[in-house]
């Protein structure tokens, strides 16, 4: 077994247990507070309205944005490397009624085995930052887009010192293999796009995230809406091309990238 089968066998068998053991159940909190909502629904804008369009969600994971875009009318295609991820989908599709407008495959990102402009949107949440070739399998994403399609993309970041702390601590929740973005990443991508437009996510509202890991749930929901507004100020509404130090230190960045 090569190295690369060997990553692929590894990535399989992480992201199946992350749907029979949920790995961050004991965190699950910092992934799932106010600063999190707020991504979602920018997430969720920068996608726009896909009924009656044919969308690729990229590593499908426990398929609650695949479900999330067939309730919205969308014709979804789901790919995943892990196959309990797959079946998982399906089951979830079919109970709703909605598995006539699915189809859901095993697959590597790096190898799409779709047609050239296939889709209108191309979406996935944390998927990036995985892909040891990521020059690759974005050159993939922009290959099945159809000439008016976009992808948009949430990907950690890893400029921070703090959150490479973590990261170190928490070496459980991840596999070995993946990379936050760094501004070597960022460029790979804006390479493939170049009109992408990133927005930052999480650097004051991080200080939050601390009350949150205490059991003060309350208290960190209320300080982080204030601070998603201060960062609206400080990391969102940059007008320089050019990556801010805040932006830098921020944990997320999410990537809408026109073809």
């Amino acid at each position: 077994m090569d190295k690369y089968d060997e990553y692929l066998e590894k990535e399989a068998e992480y992201q199946d247990s992350k749907i029979v053991n949920s790995p961050r159940r004991n965190i699950g909190k910092v992934y799932h507070d106010a600063s999190s909502r707020f991504r979602s629904l920018e997430r969720d804008a920068a996608i726009g309205d896909i009924a009656d369009k044919k969308v690729l969600d990229v590593g499908c994971g426990n398929g609650d944005a695949a479900m999330k875009a067939l309730r919205s009318g969308a014709y979804v295609t789901a790919i995943d490397i892990s196959p309990k991820s797959v079946e998982y989908l399906t089951a979830c599709a079919r109970e709703e009624s909605l598995d006539h407008r699915l189809t859901a495959l095993v697959m590597d990102a790096h190898k799409l085995a779709f047609d050239d402009d296939t889709f209108d949107v191309v979406y996935g949440d944390g998927i990036l930052h995985h892909l040891p070739m990521l020059e690759t399998a974005v050159s993939e994403i922009r290959r099945v887009l159809k000439p008016s399609g976009y992808a948009v993309f949430l990907e950690p970041l890893g400029m921070n010192p703090f959150l490479k702390v973590f990261r170190i601590a928490t070496p459980k929740l991840r596999t070995a293999d993946e990379q936050p973005f760094r501004r070597k990443e960022l460029n790979i991508v804006k390479g493939v796009f170049p009109e992408v437009q990133f927005r930052f996510f999480d650097c004051t509202t991080l200080l939050a995230k601390i009350p949150l890991l205490m059991g003060l749930s309350k208290f960190s929901d209320a300080a982080q809406r204030k601070l998603i507004k201060l960062d609206n100020v400080l990391i969102r509404s940059a007008k320089s091309t050019k990556i801010t130090f805040l932006q830098k230190m921020s944990w997320i960045v999410l990537a809408k990238m026109p073809k």
